[in-house]
């Protein structure tokens, strides 16, 4: 007989017994319940693996709240970098005390000027606009000289429309985007011994919507 093992049952069954457990079943699930129904090498292994699993799920547990606080600190980490690796011309203060600044303007007035070389037109005049970074650029040519403007901009055909008088287009000059408003050249009725004289109308010739000439 194993007095320890019989000494341990009395005790649970009395704990039972003190909680109003007086029947059979009740005191038999008592005792398996405290591994006393099990024999010795089964009851051992069954508290072995409980204790080694209460072991890994603290360690989890400490783990994963490590690894919380890690994260956090690599957010809060990246966005401090982030406020010293922001690109100089993503900041206008700082962009504006940097000789990048007129550096990028003066490139982008030779782009601009150098837009208006690109085929001949009856005039033409390009402008940059700073607030949506876009050149604008206006002509005034005939059907031969529209299609040489066309194809030197590779002019987006799909984005190119008629709108009354004047065709707008769009194209990318230089990875700059460039809106086109050409007119149709026409032929010169009335005067032409002006100072201004020119063969074609320009733009700036043309009446203005719904104004009879």
């Amino acid at each position: 007989m194993n007095a320890r093992r019989v000494n341990a049952a009395a005790g649970v069954i009395l704990a039972a017994q003190k909680q109003g457990k007086t029947l059979a079943a009740s005191l038999a699930y008592a005792l398996e319940s405290a591994c006393l129904l099990q024999s010795p090498e089964t009851a051992d292994e069954q508290k072995r693996l409980r204790v080694e699993r209460n072991r890994y799920r603290a360690a989890w547990g400490k783990a994963l709240t490590r690894a919380l606080a890690l994260r956090a600190r690599v957010a809060e980490l990246e966005a401090r970098l982030g406020e010293y690796e922001r690109p100089v011309d993503e900041d206008p203060i700082a962009y504006a005390l940097t000789g990048q600044a007129g550096t990028t303007q003066a490139l982008l007035d030779e782009d601009t000027a150098d837009i208006l070389t690109l085929a001949a037109a009856q005039y033409a005049d390009a402008t940059y606009d700073a607030t949506f970074r876009t050149i604008r650029l206006e002509l005034t040519a005939t059907p031969e000289q529209w299609s040489a403007w066309q194809e030197a901009l590779d002019v987006d055909l799909t984005r190119t429309t008629n709108r009354g008088s004047c065709v707008t287009s769009h194209a990318t000059w230089r990875g700059i985007h460039v809106v086109i408003c050409c007119w149709p050249a026409r032929p010169v009725v009335g005067n032409q011994d002006g100072p201004g004289h020119h063969d074609y109308a320009v733009g700036r010739d043309l009446p203005e919507p719904g104004v009879t000439p």
